[in-house]
């Protein structure tokens, strides 16, 4: 799921052809990205209003070949630093909308984002780190590993934060303080507020009081799942910390057990476990739209 982070990147140009900052799409027509990278890349200086019929490029950066698009702004809030983009080219091949999970439970999990500071402003470069807690203004605070990647700064605004532990794009980077390693980003929660968020959104499907039992008779009834082979290619493509615990047992039945009890122990774990089955059985396969209706009813 990890390469829905890439396909949905943008990097954000200004009016000299260098970056701005980045963006991530929300769905098949428009990007989110801070206010303060629209007035970067169309040099705004400190105006808040917006000249009629700008146009800002934008481009995938991971998608071969590269190539610059041009969009305009529609949403434009400088009080809350938040800005929307709508596309005015068709689409590159396999661009796609991000990966989404609104969670306010996210301290202590592991993060990556991806920007254009100085030195790296046409290759970009990762960071990696820590999400802390909520600040009194809503913003969420990221710490930045010492010794991994680089610090976040001014080039990564606007950028999709990647949680390694959901799998899903959980905020946008906002403001940075290099010195202490330190950024802060605006959570999906507050974009969906300025912007509606489409389908991609993910949220748990799990009732705490789920019938376990029956959860694993439903999985048994999916070839793919019951197949020892399959089933373990499906436990492998699962969030590392899902997968590494997961307790092997000859048995499927107390397999599957072992697969579910240990899923149910990881916000969006059971979700992740369904939409790998869901990739190998077929949307349309009648056992697993079972499973989805059982799940969904709760």
């Amino acid at each position: 799921m990890a390469d829905t982070f890439e396909k949905s990147f943008v990097r954000i140009r200004n009016v000299n052809g260098t970056t701005a900052g980045a963006g991530f799409m929300v769905d098949e027509k428009h990007i989110v990205t801070c206010a303060h990278v629209v007035q970067y890349a169309l040099a705004l200086g400190s105006e808040t209003i917006l000249p009629k019929e700008s146009k800002i490029q934008v481009e995938y950066p991971f998608i071969s070949p590269v190539k610059v698009l041009s969009s305009r702004p529609i949403r434009y809030e400088t009080s809350n630093d938040l800005a929307v983009l709508e596309l005015m080219d068709s689409l590159p091949a396999h661009a796609c909308p991000a990966l989404i999970a609104m969670d306010n439970h996210l301290s202590a999990h592991a993060f990556k984002v991806y920007g254009y500071p100085e030195y790296y402003n046409e290759k970009g470069v990762w960071a990696y780190g820590e999400i802390k807690d909520a600040l009194g203004d809503g913003t969420v605070q990221l710490q930045v590993k010492e010794l991994t990647g680089e610090a976040i700064k001014q080039g990564f605004s606007g950028g999709p934060v990647w949680d390694e532990q959901l799998q899903r794009v959980v905020g946008m980077i906002a403001i940075s303080d290099k010195d202490i390693r330190l950024a802060f980003m605006i959570p999906i929660q507050a974009i969906a507020q300025v912007w509606p968020i489409g389908a991609k959104v993910a949220t748990p499907i799990v009732n705490p009081t789920i019938n376990q039992q029956e959860l694993v008779k439903l999985l048994l009834a999916c070839p793919s799942i019951n197949n020892p082979h399959d089933r373990q290619t499906i436990i492998d493509d699962l969030p590392p910390n899902i997968k590494n615990n997961i307790k092997y047992n000859a048995s499927a039945k107390m397999h599957i057990s072992n697969i579910v009890t240990t899923c149910l122990n990881y916000a969006m774990g059971l979700q992740s476990l369904v939409e790998k089955l869901a990739f190998f059985e077929g949307e349309d396969s009648l056992p697993v739209q079972k499973l989805q209706k059982f799940l969904n009813n709760g």
